[in-house]
């Protein structure tokens, strides 16, 4: 059971590594607010954790260099979490207002709405010719997946099966559609 050290050990202990600690913290590049910032969050850590009595009793020069580390470690998590970017930083703000809010892009034209029921039926055909190719227990199986009707997890040889599905139900795409799905820009 730890116990808590008599608080003039606590202080002196501080004391006798606070300037070096300091210092080194400026040497680094801290003002000398953020050093002594750095320098109390080095010794609270080490408070919360109940080291600062084993670190009392270890000789000056293993004191020291612990110490030294930890500032080290302070400062980078420090430096990272001041220089770390955050979600949507970088993008702009949107009104609320309605009618400021930007129409978002269409990529849809005339020609692509009367190419989607020829879309559809091929897509249809495709899927009807890949449940006569499987059998139908495995069809059970594959259905929900391949429609993203449920997202559960599988276990492996029913992924197997969802992955071979997929490449047969490509390839019955394509020959559906027999060559002209070059014409189409896939993005």
């Amino acid at each position: 059971m730890l116990t808590t050290p008599p608080a003039c050990s606590l202080d002196s202990f501080c004391r006798a590594h606070w300037r070096r600690l300091h210092a080194a913290a400026c040497q680094r590049g801290c003002t000398s607010a953020e050093a002594e910032d750095a320098v109390q969050d080095v010794f609270l850590s080490l408070a919360r954790r109940g080291v600062l009595e084993a670190l009392a009793n270890r000789p000056a020069e293993a004191q020291a260099s612990y110490l030294f580390l930890r500032l080290r470690c302070v400062l980078m998590n420090r430096w990272r979490d001041a220089h770390r970017q955050r979600r949507g930083a970088l993008s702009e703000a949107l009104p609320l207002d309605d009618e400021l809010v930007p129409e978002p892009p269409t990529h849809v034209t005339p020609a692509t709405e009367a190419d989607r029921p020829w879309l559809e039926k091929c897509i249809t055909l495709a899927i009807e010719k890949l449940k006569l190719q499987t059998r139908e227990k495995t069809w059970d199986q594959i259905r929900p997946v391949l429609l993203n009707e449920g997202e559960v997890a599988q276990p492996g040889a029913q992924r197997v099966a969802v992955h071979r599905a997929r490449q047969r139900l490509r390839h019955l795409l394509r020959e559906e559609m027999n060559g002209s799905f070059r014409d189409w820009n896939v993005s």
